[in-house]
């Protein structure tokens, strides 16, 4: 298959976000449903692989912890591109917008995902910005 530039999300891609996006937000068990049966974070800190119960019983907890202590009150997804590498593989680029009383943090990830079954899973989750050095960071 021919690589695509990068375009909007997909309908199946959209419907995949939108699905993460509600899953994620909470430490659900049902989160796990959107990630690959083992997968890797890649962020300041290194190359990490994880599974979803991990992620649950961990990750998404810390995150939230280390966002409520930064005085986030909500984070929305911004723009969303899709770029097609072949049947089996997307690669999508996410920007995320951090709410707090001191204004509006960008976030940005990207997210190799994988077909598997009738959906998409998350095989690499990517932060290109390390939310510990935004969120601690003074304001302006």
């Amino acid at each position: 298959m021919e690589t695509n530039a990068f375009g909007p999300p997909s309908t199946e891609v959209a419907r995949f976000l939108d699905d993460f996006d509600r899953l994620t937000s909470r430490a659900s068990v049902d989160a796990t449903t959107v990630f690959a049966d083992s997968f890797q974070v890649l962020d300041a800190s290194g190359a990490h692989t994880l599974t979803p119960a991990a992620l649950v019983a961990a990750a998404i907890p810390a995150r939230r912890a280390l966002f409520e202590s930064a005085g986030v009150t909500g984070v929305t997804r911004g723009d969303a591109r899709e770029l097609a590498l072949d049947d089996l593989h997307r690669l999508v680029t996410v920007e995320w917008s951090a709410a707090r009383p001191s204004g509006a943090l960008r976030l940005s990830s990207s997210f190799l995902l994988r077909r598997q079954g009738e959906g998409w899973r998350v095989a690499v989750y990517i932060n290109h910005t390390d939310p510990r050095v935004v969120l601690t960071a003074p304001s302006t």
